[in-house]
């Protein structure tokens, strides 16, 4: 009887040294966190990659889509958004990640908080909100990765396999459609595709084996040089987000 006395104190004492240190970690937390946002711009962003005015404009969004807890050592959303940004910008481990970044969490909440996160960031709303093909206003489908000039993204989808060929993607989308709709109008729209699309009116693919010195070799040279936008875009994208 008196053993198992003993034990539970011992249980007892353990668990508030336990909510001690959690409840120390948190107020730390919150205090890191107000000296990240006390940062200038130029200081926030290569941390967080987000200017601070963008980032409170996502916390407030994502707020809608995020668990919030009743309890005392809860991980506000400020929080949970920095740590994640942290582990997207950097591509780190998790530990280092809350250590470093993320005011101080733990391996186990950072990568909740990157999960929450990321979840929300796949809500239905989110996607139908920031991703989409424009010039219609019909519902898109989604397709591999399509930018514009500006290295704007805007469509893309990871649905497929790596070993899914490009053409099968094509003809499984809905942008197909979309821009063959806007070519029968009229719009004046093209999508700059590699080889292994096929060649339409409104996706303008390179000519294999062009003659030397002809006009379409001149044609196939600029195609190439228009279309290594999107490579570029996937570099910069890949810069900015390493994880």
């Amino acid at each position: 009887m008196a053993r198992a006395v003993l034990l539970i104190e011992a249980l007892e004492v353990e668990d508030r040294r336990y909510q001690s240190r959690t409840t120390a970690r948190l107020r730390r937390s919150l205090r890191d966190q107000a000296k990240a946002l006390e940062l200038s711009d130029s200081e926030f962003k290569p941390h967080y990659r987000l200017s601070k005015e963008l980032f409170q404009d996502l916390c407030t969004e994502l707020k809608t889509y995020m668990v919030t807890s009743r309890r005392k050592t809860k991980i506000n959303v400020e929080c949970k958004v920095l740590t994640a940004l942290s582990f997207y910008a950097t591509g780190s481990y998790q530990k280092l990640v809350g250590m470093r970044y993320s005011h101080g969490l733990c391996q186990a909440s950072v990568s909740n908080a990157v999960k929450e996160v990321t979840m929300a960031l796949n809500k239905y709303n989110m996607l139908k909100k920031y991703i989409h093909f424009p010039g219609t206003k019909r519902k898109t489908g989604y397709y591999k990765w399509i930018c514009d000039s500006d290295l704007n993204i805007i469509n893309i989808d990871a649905s497929f396999s790596g070993a899914t060929h490009d053409a099968h993607i094509w003809k499984n989308s809905q942008i197909s459609q979309q821009l063959q709709e806007l070519h029968n109008r009229g719009e004046a729209v093209w999508l700059l595709g590699e080889s292994g699309y096929p060649l339409r009116p409104w996706l303008l693919t390179p000519i294999v084996n062009a003659e030397p010195g002809s006009a379409y070799e001149h044609y196939t040279n600029m195609h190439c040089l228009t279309r290594n936008t999107v490579e570029r875009c996937i570099g910069v994208l890949k810069a900015r987000w390493r994880c």
